[in-house]
């Protein structure tokens, strides 16, 4: 289960129960109503399949997604390479003032990923978070004004 406060649209999901859409579905969030509540149900998003299999956005309760596991293969898909296969992962971003290269660097740790930003060059990097979940790595992607569409 996310918490509808924990969810932006945009954000890719799975449903973990069958409702709208059956269990496993991978879906995008479109809209997000953190208000509404039925018993013991609260926040409910608006979905759509990534694969465009359903007939249109629909409604599910954010007790019924989860978040997808950020794995290798879902890195690898997105652009990033491989410094040590399977513990950590490299993705430029672009240079800045003086040929300076910044990067996403993504290492592997027992409780989840730790994502860093380095530039090329210096010693340094900047910790931005512990994250688990292809979501959560969506969110640090637009805060940084980073496409975050991801493919699954």
């Amino acid at each position: 289960m996310i918490k509808a406060e924990d969810i932006k649209i945009g954000d890719i999901v799975r449903v973990c129960r069958d409702c709208m859409f059956p269990e496993g579905s991978v879906c995008i969030v479109t809209q997000v109503n953190s208000e509404r509540t039925r018993k013991e149900k609260k926040g409910c998003v608006t979905l759509s399949c990534v694969d465009g299999t359903d007939d249109g956005s629909l409604g599910v309760w954010c007790s019924h997604i989860e978040g997808i596991p950020l794995t290798p293969a879902i890195l690898e898909k997105n652009g990033f390479d491989s410094e040590e296969p399977q513990k950590s992962y490299i993705k430029y971003l672009g240079g800045l003032q003086g040929n300076f290269c910044r990067y996403f660097y993504i290492e592997r740790r027992s409780y989840g990923w730790v994502v860093f930003i380095k530039v090329e060059g210096l010693s340094d990097s900047v910790m931005i978070r512990q994250i688990k979940y292809v979501h959560e790595f969506q969110h640090i992607l637009w805060a940084m004004g980073i496409d975050a569409g991801f493919e699954i």
